[in-house]
């Protein structure tokens, strides 16, 4: 499986100290330039920045040659719907909910953080209520509705 990532998903996991999943979870996981420099950003937390410094083998950074231009959100994430529309991925990896619902008219399967973790719990790699409870002690934004749905789903 193929999955290309916006920002926010590596960022948070690496955040939650869980980005090794990825490799166990999907085959590729590709990013932009774009993405890279976002995640290199001073603004970016001290723990991502140092990992995206030194990227592993199995994150894949390529440019896009697809142009996909939207105002209802940054230039970053049209550039990252635009790759996952040429290269079709099993999912793209986006949390911000602009940008969702764009790649929905792309007909492009999308995943978020929390969809991460979730399969990644589903897979048996982590706890799913203690990961969710250190996502909510970041700045992510996400409803308490959405981590009961989440949490009730799988008991």
């Amino acid at each position: 499986m193929i999955v290309v990532s916006d920002t926010s998903p590596l960022n948070y996991l690496v955040q939650l100290g869980i980005i090794e999943i990825l490799p166990q979870l999907y085959d590729a996981v590709i990013i932009l330039p774009e993405v890279h420099r976002e995640l290199t950003a001073s603004k970016t937390p001290d723990s991502v920045r140092e990992w995206i410094a030194m990227p592993p083998d199995w994150l894949e950074i390529r440019q896009n040659t697809g142009l996909v231009i939207d105002d209802r959100i940054d230039p970053g994430e049209c550039a990252a719907i635009a790759l996952a529309i040429e290269l079709k991925p099993d999912y793209f990896a986006v949390d911000d909910s602009n940008a969702r619902e764009i790649a929905l008219e792309y007909q492009l399967e999308i995943i978020g953080t929390v969809g991460i973790i979730e399969r990644a719990y589903q897979a048996g790699l982590l706890n799913l209520k203690d990961t969710l409870d250190q996502l909510l002690q970041t700045n992510f934004f996400i409803s308490k509705t959405v981590i009961k749905l989440v949490l009730d789903r799988n008991p």
